[in-house]
């Protein structure tokens, strides 16, 4: 298998595609349309952001470039899948690797001057998809509540004058024009002597990914690679303890680590509705504003809180600085415990604003990321303890009884486990009775008590 992540390859796959298809196709159906989902050696899975679009990706001129751009990269893809939001349409491996039907679906009539000049290689005859109306981008992804650690609102500036970056292209987006940025050298190092209300240990890195959260994973990685320019506002929403504030943490500190000079605001609704009462109280309204609106990036946990009928006021300032900032290409990136469409009493403007951009769910996780958080949450341990040992039917119990509940929960739970082991000498014995017993109290009453059949064995 080749030694490209997934991320690496699709934006390998999306800069060949460039060269081979006309600009407005490749913005409309790669660019704003595509997002990588998942890759094994033979398999590479696309997400359809619109699924409108999906009978337009799968047209030779579209689907044909993939697969040869991304069998470049990866000799041994066979297949490419496009998932939308209710299933994944799969062709065999014979019809991937093959040109397929030339019969192309109607599209919608264009508005484009100089169409007849346009010449596509390779093609029965010229395509070009239609001038998406903007709309059509702000189409919410599939639906389904964390408090954050920190209090106060706070302005990240980095002083650090970043070396000269390179010139990286952007691709097109609903809220930009098509440009060139420069992008400071990625710089890893993220001491600083300033104060920062990022949680530094919250990375990509160090999230645990599964299929509980991979669009919204990819949907991070893309905003913290192009801030202000993909999927903004980035809506994130999942009950209380799923990793949210994790995933827009990470956001914040990538950014960081690519450009040490962003000017990022990380904040609850709960501190920017204080925030800005006491800038009434203090008459300083200007200064609270110019805060909030002089930066690159805003980050705000828990908007949910904003939605009572008492905060009216509060709603309306939000709007502004959401307006402001949106307007001025800063990325904004929200997090809630429910669907915007599931506000009765917020203001139906910041209901349009919140859908506007990219709405993604992060649901409860599935008994393979348990696993995967406890064997990290192990090896984090050993530091501590190094002869620490946990059986695999005890980490197939936790996988059991924290199966579509929070990681909070489930954290809670292991370093209930791991104290009552290192107090009693058991960090070598941990056994499922052993852990019945640590974490009774973590055990919702209508489980049942978990033992494996290899105990009855000697009976």
């Amino acid at each position: 298998m080749s030694d490209l992540d997934l991320y690496s390859l699709w934006d390998q796959v999306m800069q060949k595609t460039k060269t081979k298809m006309p600009q407005q196709m490749w913005d409309s159906l790669v660019v704003n349309s595509l997002m990588p989902y998942s890759m094994t050696s033979t398999i590479l899975t696309l997400f359809v952001m619109d699924p409108s679009k999906l009978k337009y990706i799968q047209t030779p001129l579209v689907h044909n470039q993939i697969v040869e751009a991304a069998k470049s990269l990866l000799p041994t893809l066979q297949t490419i899948d496009y998932l939308t939001d209710t299933a994944t349409v799969n062709a065999s491996p014979a019809e991937q690797m093959s040109t397929p039907p030339t019969e192309i679906p109607p599209m919608p009539p264009i508005d484009m001057p100089s169409i007849e000049d346009t010449t596509i290689e390779s093609s029965p005859s010229p395509i070009i998809p239609p001038p998406w109306d903007a709309e059509e981008y702000n189409e919410v992804l599939p639906e389904g509540v964390s408090r954050p650690s920190y209090d106060s609102p706070v302005i990240i500036q980095r002083n650090t004058s970043p070396s000269q970056g390179i010139q990286r292209p952007v691709p097109a987006d609903l809220f930009a024009s098509k440009t060139t940025v420069p992008v400071p050298p990625v710089q890893r190092n993220m001491s600083s002597s300033s104060k920062s209300h990022l949680n530094r240990a919250f990375t990509f890195d160090n999230y645990i990914e599964s299929n509980s959260n991979r669009m919204a994973f990819s949907a991070a990685k893309a905003v913290a690679e192009n801030p202000g320019l993909r999927y903004n506002p980035l809506y994130i929403h999942g009950q209380s303890g799923l990793g949210k504030t994790h995933l827009m943490h990470a956001i914040g500190n990538e950014i960081l680590a690519l450009n040490p000079s962003a000017k990022i605001m990380s904040i609850t609704s709960e501190d920017f509705m204080n925030s800005f009462i006491e800038s009434l109280r203090t008459k300083t309204p200007d200064q609270f504003r110019r805060n909030f609106r002089d930066i690159d990036v805003l980050i705000i946990d828990d908007v949910q809180f904003l939605e009572e009928k008492n905060k009216k006021t509060t709603q309306e300032e939000f709007f502004n600085t959401f307006n402001h900032l949106l307007s001025h290409n800063k990325a904004v990136i929200l997090s809630s415990d429910k669907p915007p469409k599931d506000y009765k009493e917020m203001e139906e403007r910041l209901i349009t604003r919140f859908n506007s951009g990219l709405t993604v769910e992060i649901e409860a996780p599935n008994p393979e990321m348990i696993e995967a958080i406890i064997h990290e949450e192990i090896d984090h341990r050993r530091s501590e303890y190094p002869t620490l040992y946990v059986p695999k039917e005890v980490i197939h119990l936790f996988a059991q009884y924290f199966n579509k509940r929070n990681i909070r929960e489930l954290k809670g739970a292991f370093e209930t486990l791991i104290t009552q082991a290192a107090i009693t000498n058991r960090l070598e014995t941990i056994d499922v009775e052993f852990t019945n017993k640590a974490i009774k109290d973590f055990i919702i009453h209508t489980e049942k008590l978990y033992y494996p059949l290899s105990i009855f064995k000697n009976l």
